[in-house]
């Protein structure tokens, strides 16, 4: 049997819509942000020695910054060096077959200031590796762009 000696109800029954398949799209900067406030573990990037390393930390926004707290060592060695850092969040429900993603492009620094350092103690965000010195880094964001996998919702 062709397409062509299909009935109509046939080929409606048949036809694969764009609701059947989540649809792709870019995020808006509010969009992104509302979404990092949201989430609770994102993975820093960065490079040493021509590799990539990528790393899960808990985390939060802070005044449009994101924030976080580690034991001194390998996370902090590489500020010495460099700054430049990717930050990335995600849900994914693949169930529904949607998800999103959020990447930060930005600055990294270690918070020295005692009265930043104050604020970020009394605040909500707790590291889970129990050390006695915590170092709390904090990155600036220069750039982030987001995309959503979600079924058009009619």
């Amino acid at each position: 049997m062709t397409a062509h000696s299909m009935n109509q109800p046939a080929l409606e029954a048949t036809a694969v819509t764009d609701r059947d398949h989540p649809q792709l799209r870019d995020l808006s900067r509010e969009e992104c942000l509302a979404l990092l406030e949201d989430s609770l573990i994102g993975r820093i990037g960065y490079v040493v020695d021509g590799l990539a390393v990528i790393l899960p930390v808990n985390f939060v926004l802070l005044n449009g910054d994101i924030v976080f707290c580690t034991a001194k060592g390998g996370t902090l060695a590489w500020l010495s060096n460099r700054r430049r850092v990717a930050f990335e969040v995600d849900e994914s429900r693949p169930a529904e077959r949607e998800g999103w993603s959020v990447l930060v492009h930005g600055s990294a620094h270690e918070v020295t200031d005692p009265d930043q350092l104050e604020v970020l103690r009394r605040g909500p965000l707790r590291s889970w590796v129990r050390t006695p010195a915590e170092h709390w880094v904090r990155i600036t964001v220069d750039s982030m762009s987001g995309r959503a996998l979600q079924h058009s919702r009619t």
